[in-house]
């Protein structure tokens, strides 16, 4: 596609476009920049009420049981269990604590378990070694009696120390086993934190410093399990510190309600008991508590929200998007192609003017003559010796005015699809020898000089003798009309690729690219002809072209600005007879 065809379109048109086809784009735009707009708030209302409904029966549900759950609330204790409706938490806290938790686990709560206290000068003396004496050898020692204790709690914080000390030393491959016995022991706090995690996680760094890449993935899997499943009761501070560690660890599914009871937990202690249903984020929740002897206890439940819902509304989106989309496809291609072919349509009736323009000229100039001469003729006073002059002159000029009639009826019949072709057995070499036999006197008289190539074979084809020298005469006369006079016009046949061939080559200014394909329309004239005021009527390329595809040829061209052009007829041929 030339782009220079359209812009070269009228500015009027193209204003009638950008106004044709702007006007419905933008009143689309709008208007489905309104629709979505609206359908977004719609939905966001249908959400709303969704998750409000949702919060009113889960609160529903709750008051329901709630005379049953009040009645085990002031009851339940440390070991004394709770009947969980659906997804639901009991949370047993006090002063110091969680004191107690069952049904979902959380990945974070707002208090954590109490830390048991030990007496301060168990680790005195192994500290003292450690620290002030700088004997931590002496500590180990130490510290392996007290990890030796039935204490859980006294346990744990031995093992801790123990592993520092032998860090401290270097002593890697005797702390990983120290901290594996701290992982063993699961929830057991220490220094505030779940034994497993922090032992984990030191052992994933002794790992890395022993160059044991596979088991430090081995000890990040594992601490990315714990954390994703909510195993051990920590506050957000504690969870955030450890999903550092496990950088691609993904949000646990009862992260929204850790962060409504998080929200909510200043209430529960604040109030002796009571009961609430919120929504928060398309997520309904509900929860009723009581203080009891125990501490205050409590129960949570939720509600996610309905993805059927999301899907349904992204779905009901898309497709209004996409209907939008397609009608804005629609209106941008009916607009193009209208204007393509209005364009077109100007472009021929712009060629056809001056095709009509052309040829009033060209039929002016043998007209003229043949007046001239007439009237000269009438007259009588023309001498006797100059008679014969004036009349082959006459019959020059009749018969170039009745060529270019017969050349403007031939291609009218072709348009109109009623030339018909004499076809017959012929030689492409001996039908173009005689074409270029007959063009040399014309060809002559503009100082242009012909070389003839022929070649041995005879080439035999099919065709209307008078049709394809017409087409090739229209070459030469092309190719002599656009060389510089006294230049060379080569004429070669030969076989190309099976076909028979018949090259003409000029010595002419060239065709640019952005022309090549549009030269053999109708009507169509080249800068170049324009450059150097070649008259012609635009028809001879389009008429070449159209009697060699009803050979079954084809018409190629080979040009370059500045190097001439070579026209090439390639025609199928015919077996030769034995």
């Amino acid at each position: 596609m030339n782009p220079g065809k359209y812009l070269a379109a009228p500015a009027k048109l193209l204003l009638q476009l950008v106004l044709l086809a702007g006007i419905p784009l933008a009143a689309l735009g709008w208007l489905g920049k309104g629709l979505l707009q609206q359908d977004r708030e719609l939905e966001s209302q249908r959400q709303r009420d969704r998750v409000e409904n949702t919060a009113n029966g889960l609160a529903d549900q709750f008051d329901r049981g709630l005379s049953s759950w009040e009645n085990s609330l002031p009851g339940a204790g440390p070991d004394s269990p709770v009947v969980l409706p659906f997804d639901a938490i009991f949370l047993l806290f006090d002063t110091r604590g969680l004191v107690r938790q069952q049904g979902v686990r959380l990945p974070y709560y707002p208090v954590t378990p109490p830390e048991p206290e030990l007496p301060g000068n168990l680790f005195a003396s192994a500290e003292a070694h450690e620290f002030r004496e700088g004997d931590p050898a002496k500590a180990v020692e130490v510290y392996r009696v007290l990890a030796s204790s039935q204490d859980p709690s006294l346990r744990a914080a031995a093992l801790m120390r123990l592993a520092r000390s032998l860090r401290a030393q270097q002593k890697i491959q005797e702390a990983l086993p120290v901290y594996g016995e701290l992982a063993a022991m699961g929830g057991t706090r220490v220094a505030g934190e779940p034994a497993e995690l922090l032992a984990e996680r030191e052992r994933i760094t002794l790992f890395h410093m022993a160059g044991d890449e596979r088991s430090a993935e081995r000890e990040r899997k594992s601490l990315f399990s714990a954390l994703s499943e909510g195993r051990f009761a920590m506050d957000q501070a504690t969870f955030d510190l450890y999903a550092q560690s496990v950088p691609h660890v993904d949000p646990p599914k009862n992260t929204a309600l850790a962060e409504a009871i998080q929200q909510f937990w200043p209430r529960w202690e604040q109030e002796p008991q009571g009961r609430a249903a919120w929504a928060n984020e398309g997520t309904a929740f509900a929860t009723v508590w009581r203080k009891t002897s125990a501490g205050t206890a409590a129960i949570a439940g939720f509600t996610p929200p309905d993805p059927r819902a999301a899907g349904a509304f992204t779905k009901r989106r898309n497709l209004l998007a996409a209907g939008f989309g397609l009608m804005v496809l629609i209106v941008c291609a009916a607009s193009y192609f209208m204007f393509r072919a209005i364009n077109r349509e100007l472009g021929v009736a712009r060629l056809q003017s001056e095709f009509v323009s052309t040829v009033s000229h060209e039929f002016r100039t043998p007209l003229s003559a043949m007046r001239h001469l007439t009237e000269m003729l009438e007259e009588g006073d023309t001498p006797g010796e100059r008679l014969p002059r004036y009349y082959r002159a006459l019959s020059k000029e009749t018969q170039r005015l009745q060529a270019l009639v017969e050349n403007l009826l031939d291609f009218g019949r072709m348009q109109a699809g009623r030339r018909t072709y004499r076809m017959e057995d012929t030689s492409a070499t001996e039908l173009a020898g005689q074409v270029v036999d007959e063009f040399r006197a014309c060809a002559a008289s503009t100082d242009h000089h012909l070389e003839w190539h022929a070649a041995s074979d005879p080439l035999p084809i099919r065709a209307d003798r008078e049709a394809l020298a017409l087409a090739l005469r229209n070459l030469l006369d092309n190719a002599v009309k656009y060389s510089p006079e006294a230049s060379t016009v080569s004429v070669s046949v030969d076989r190309q690729d099976g076909l028979a061939g018949i090259s003409v080559q000029d010595q002419g200014a060239g065709i640019p690219k952005r022309e090549q394909r549009d030269i053999f329309q109708k009507f169509v004239r080249g800068t170049s002809a324009r450059t150097l005021n070649v008259k012609g009527t635009g028809i001879g390329l389009a008429t070449a072209d159209q009697i060699v595809k009803a050979h079954g040829g084809r018409l190629e061209l080979a040009s370059e600005p500045g190097s001439g052009s070579r026209f090439t007829i390639l025609l199928p041929t015919e077996p030769e007879s034995t």
